[in-house]
C-alpha cells in the first residue's frame, strides 16, 4: 500500500512538472510579441521579439516554443 501511494505522488509530481512547464506558444508571445523587448548585451540592443506571422510560416511553425526553449 506504501508503494502504491508512492508511485501516486510520483505520478503527480511528473504530471504537475510536465504542465507547469509545456507553455503555449500564445503565452511566449504575450511577451516576445512586443517590438520592444530586447536587452543590451556587448553594447548593442538585442531585439527578443518574435513575428507571429512569420513565425506561422516559417518552419517552425509545427513547433511549440518550448519544444527548444
Amino acid at each position: 500500500m506504501i508503494e502504491k501511494c508512492r508511485n501516486v505522488g510520483y505520478l503527480i509530481i511528473f504530471f504537475t512538472f510536465f504542465v507547469t512547464t509545456a507553455a503555449q506558444n500564445d503565452e511566449c508571445l504575450m511577451c516576445h510579441g512586443d517590438k520592444s523587448l530586447s536587452y543590451e548585451r556587448d553594447n548593442k540592443l538585442v531585439s527578443l521579439f518574435v513575428n507571429e506571422s512569420k513565425f506561422n510560416t516559417s518552419v517552425h511553425a509545427d513547433l511549440e516554443c518550448v519544444d527548444c526553449h
